[in-house]
């Protein structure tokens, strides 16, 4: 069973999945914003996978923890340094009150 979303990332598995994305885009009448999409490599990674990850796709790489929608996303343990911009937030609104 593969983990890799990308099956081994060849250039037709990476365009396949950057069509797929189009696909949603025309289906749904939404559009992805490249700008703000990126994807996660596991940590060992070698940089010329990534590289051309990012050539191909389009989107640049990134990795835990990340903010989504205001709320971290994060791998492994918890950390409560993840949710300090999330606290901050609602301390600043309720501060408003």
């Amino acid at each position: 069973m593969r983990r890799d979303v990308t099956s081994g990332g060849n250039n037709k598995s990476i365009k396949l999945i950057k069509h797929q994305i189009r696909r949603y885009e025309k289906a749904s009448g939404q559009q992805v914003n490249d700008s703000k999409s990126f994807f996660i490599t596991a940590p060992k990674t070698v940089s010329n996978r990534i590289n051309r990850l990012r050539r191909v796709i389009g989107y640049m790489d990134n990795t835990f923890p990340f903010s989504y929608l205001g709320c971290p996303i994060y791998n492994g343990k918890k950390n409560l340094r993840y949710f300090d911009g999330m606290l901050a937030k609602i301390v600043k609104r309720l501060n408003g009150w």
